[in-house]
């Protein structure tokens, strides 16, 4: 894991688009373990009334990781995937997480829809990541125009 880019494939109106870290963001948490964030988003920019603007979320796929790869716990939503049906938002936990349960590794655990920010709020606290000071304050402004907009809950 190393640097990253962020890759956005274009702004077209009403063309799917995605915004992919090129790979993994490598951080380290308090316990000196080193994790990688992994991060897809397919949306498209769609016209309203006016010159208004809509960004819409097509899928997305979140993912924590080890330091050698290994997905500890993803959050995926892709209702349109080619011919999958699990259209729900859901979640995956991987070979990384050290569970052992076989049934686990294969599930597709209904979650609802995550916001990216509460990706990152969960691997700050629950992995304790340093974090910058006032983290907070900047993950819920951001997070605080997400209700506003969604289209479903």
């Amino acid at each position: 894991m190393s640097d990253c880019i962020l890759r956005p494939s274009g702004y077209e109106a009403d063309v799917p688009q995605s915004l992919t870290l090129s790979k993994p963001v490598a951080f380290v948490a308090s316990d000196s373990c080193l994790y990688g964030l992994s991060f897809i988003q397919s949306f498209k920019i769609a016209r309203r009334t006016g010159n208004r603007w809509r960004i819409t979320t097509l899928a997305y796929y979140y993912a924590l990781e080890t330091e050698d790869g290994d997905e500890i716990i993803a959050y995926h939503w892709h209702p349109n995937a080619g011919g999958e049906q699990v259209a729900f938002p859901h979640l995956h936990v991987g070979n990384g997480a050290r569970c052992g349960c076989a049934e686990l590794l294969h599930a597709h655990l209904p979650t609802g829809r995550i916001a990216f920010e509460d990706f990152i709020r969960c691997i700050i606290t629950e992995f304790h990541v340093d974090a910058r000071p006032g983290w907070e304050r900047v993950l819920e402004r951001s997070r605080s125009v997400f209700p506003r907009y969604r289209a479903w809950p």
